[in-house]
């Protein structure tokens, strides 16, 4: 079951990451002043037309779909293993029940939906993390990229937008 899950997350990543890559690569490049976000995002889809391969096996690409397949498969997979857990729990207190011995000690939903979105945003945090700063090392113009260097703030700030969405 956690195969198919991986699987899934893998295909559906695949499939949104180039226009995610033109999002985020524009972004940063304009942030970075030496792009507008339309030249940017017009490039990005230019050399996604004319030499897919290319982009395919670029680390900008594969970052991306790492941080989505990453996010992906880890809440399907949290979630199959939770369905599965919860289905267990139903069969033992249905034994108990059919020999009147009951105890709750099973797990109630909201802590598996919280323990769901913690492993999740986790995940997806520190992904995307690793790929912003190797996206603005890559489009950034700063002393950073010269000292090889993302400021302390920096990663902060990235965790707060994290938060927030």
């Amino acid at each position: 079951l956690l195969a198919g899950d991986v699987m899934v997350a893998c295909g559906v990543s695949f499939g949104i990451t180039p226009f995610m890559v033109i999002i985020d690569k524009a972004i940063v490049q304009r942030a970075a002043g030496t792009h507008t976000i339309l030249r940017s995002s017009a490039e990005s889809f230019s050399s996604m037309i004319y030499n897919p391969y290319r982009i395919v096996k670029s680390p900008t690409f594969l970052m991306m779909w790492t941080v989505y397949a990453a996010t992906y498969s880890t809440v399907n997979s949290c979630k199959t293993i939770l369905k599965y857990r919860k289905q267990q729990s139903r069969d033992i207190e249905e034994r108990r029940r059919s020999s009147s011995f009951s105890s709750e000690t099973h797990t109630t939903d909201s802590t598996a939906n919280m323990s769901v979105f913690l492993g999740t945003t986790a995940v997806n945090s520190l992904t995307t993390m690793w790929k912003d700063k190797y996206y603005a090392m890559q489009f950034g113009v700063t002393k950073a990229v010269a000292n090889n260097k993302v400021p302390l703030i920096t990663y902060g700030l990235w965790g707060i937008r994290d938060c927030m969405a």
